[in-house]
């Protein structure tokens, strides 16, 4: 991976190109470059899924062979580590794999620590392959992420007819019609719980409220709750209410809660933003206020993902109407160099050390991008190299505001299944947020992943969950 669209000058390169990269010339004319993705990870990332006669036993040994023979010198197998999961899924009895493995690619400038990372899941005769770019920084990748799985999958042993061709799952610079079935959003809510919305109106963002109900945003009826559908017509606890029936000053509702306001201020936010959100205490058992745990059980961890990017993982929204890019950037970044709940960090430096300011590229398509950056988020036991992969963008809006996108995927190999824990990610940094930026995490919404493909629904299998 040579050139991307970040922070980072063209590197001349005088060793010839490897076949498995798209090298520096922009768009490159090497083969299988031509589906240059920009962001759709927060990073550039590609999710591919091929057809075998081989059934998923005999396809995984072809694959963890070829990792492990480096093809061209710049492809691996990852295993080992504490802790060290097992590639066979097979004991679970898991509808989503049964097995699964991850690899790494890299090029002369990207790798060690900032190769591409590659994770594949095989469910009977069909193989998915995702990859995505690693190092901070990385909103583009001149087709290197498609390049990457297109190169692998060449390479598998196959006579006429055996190995079909590629099919783009998500990414590899897609747009939102180009997305098979497979990537279908989540289901809407129950009838009753649609029904019972109807009366009411929105709370939101700005340009929701006052607005009909509908399945991605919650409701209220007076000074009531909003929140999840089973507090909807509560009295007000713990969530963060903004009633546009209002009127007069802000208030609290309860002690423990985020403002609550009759309007968005001019800034976009709740008129009294000076009120702070406390850190909760650890949770039943020791574990941090934003971990789920192994059964998913904690708040904010009814997400469950399985597998949308080989591994577990989340995408998410969220919308900025009054908010300049800069100013989503560094609250964002305040927000992961102070750890949060000591669990979230931001990424910096490095060689190459990209830089999180894309303004002076002067990007328009697919979005107006204008700053990028990365984090990471641990808990007791997936910690260090496999702290869960945190990748941001922002992009500025026709109407003066900001679109943040985040990202959090499951960095050990073998995680399928994530117990909730990257929307849970997600969310408790956007609860973070609202006293800088006046959000909370009932704005978010989900664009990939977090359980909301039909293929990365819960399983009922824990065993796997890490």
């Amino acid at each position: 991976m040579f050139s991307r669209l970040l922070a980072l000058p063209l590197l001349a390169v005088a060793s010839p190109l490897p076949p498995s990269a798209c090298g520096p010339d922009q768009p490159s004319t090497a083969k299988d470059c031509n589906h240059a993705d920009m962001g759709s990870c927060g990073n550039a990332c590609c999710f591919v899924e091929f057809d075998s006669k081989s059934q998923s036993a005999e396809a995984h040994k072809e694959l963890m062979s070829l990792l492990k023979s480096g093809l061209d010198g710049h492809y691996t197998y990852v295993t080992g580590g504490h802790p060290d999961p097992t590639d066979d899924l097979r004991p679970f009895h898991v509808k989503q794999a049964q097995f699964i493995l991850q690899g790494t690619h890299s090029t002369p400038l990207f790798n060690g620590s900032n190769s591409d990372i590659i994770d594949v899941t095989f469910v009977d005769s069909t193989v998915r392959m995702f990859s995505s770019s690693r190092v901070h920084g990385a909103l583009g990748d001149n087709g290197q992420n498609y390049k990457t799985l297109a190169y692998l999958h060449s390479m598998v042993p196959k006579t006429q007819n055996e190995v079909s061709d590629l099919r783009i799952l998500y990414g590899c610079g897609g747009d939102d019609t180009d997305r098979i079935a497979w990537t279908a959003s989540a289901p809407p809510p129950p009838a009753d719980t649609a029904s019972k919305c109807q009366s009411f109106k929105c709370h939101g963002p700005p340009s929701a409220i006052g607005q009909p109900c509908n399945a991605d945003v919650d409701c209220d009826a007076a000074s009531k709750c909003h929140g999840p559908p089973d507090a909807i017509g509560q009295p007000c606890a713990t969530d963060f209410d903004c009633d546009p029936g209002r009127t007069g000053s802000c208030q609290l509702c309860g002690k423990d809660v985020h403002d609550c306001c009759p309007t968005y201020g001019a800034a976009g936010r709740c008129v009294d933003a000076t009120v702070k959100i406390p850190k909760p205490d650890a949770q039943a058992g020791g574990l941090p206020p934003s971990a789920c745990g192994p059964k998913g059980d904690a708040p904010d961890c009814n997400k469950k993902d399985m597998g949308s990017c080989g591994n577990a993982c989340c995408f998410v929204e969220i919308s900025f109407p009054s908010e300049q890019p800069e100013n989503v950037y560094n609250g964002l970044k305040d927000m992961l160099n102070e750890g949060i709940d000591g669990h979230y960090s931001y990424v910096t430096g490095g060689d190459p050390n990209p830089g999180d300011d894309l303004r002076p590229y002067n990007i328009s398509k697919p979005r107006r991008y204008e700053f990028i950056l990365q984090g990471r988020h641990s808990t007791p036991l997936y910690n260090g190299t496999n702290a869960d992969i945190l990748n941001f963008n922002i992009a500025a809006t026709d109407d003066n505001g900001s679109e943040l996108s985040m990202f959090s995927s499951s960095r050990i190999h073998g995680a399928l299944g994530d117990a909730g824990q990257n929307f849970k990610t997600l969310s408790y940094l956007a609860d973070a947020l609202a006293p800088k930026l006046g959000v909370h995490s009932a704005m978010l919404k989900v664009v990939y992943g977090c359980g909301s493909s039909p293929a990365a629904s819960e399983s009922t299998a824990d065993a796997i969950v890490v």
